[in-house]
């Protein structure tokens, strides 16, 4: 039945929110003060002559013809009823399935 859906979408949400929060909280190295971070290391001013100097001495590394991807089984085209599926498509692409509801999150493929 479809009319649990948004509030179980809604708390899986708000879980994994709250499970993001409370680990960023205790990272080794954030220098807040209450206000605003700080950076420990020295900020080096660029200017444009520094980039375009850069630009024309760089030496790029090597850039693969084809990376190989690890292939995995397609999701089942559709879930049962109660039961909820993430999977992560690429980049901000993701299939959500709930209830026997597909529901693919691409800003790119939407109609404009």
């Amino acid at each position: 039945m479809l009319t649990h859906a948004p509030a179980r979408l809604l708390a899986a949400v708000a879980a994994s929110a709250a499970l993001a929060t409370a680990a960023s909280e205790d990272l080794p190295g954030a220098r807040f003060d209450g206000e605003r971070f700080h950076n420990e290391d020295p900020i080096e001013e660029i200017g444009l002559g520094d980039l375009i100097y850069w630009r024309a001495t760089r030496e790029p590394g090597p850039w693969p013809e084809w990376v190989e991807i690890e292939r995995r089984p397609p999701p089942p085209e559709r879930v049962g009823p109660g039961a909820l599926r993430v999977t992560w498509v690429n980049h901000v692409t993701v299939l959500l399935q709930i209830d026997g509801r597909n529901i693919l999150t691409d800003p790119i493929w939407s109609e404009r």
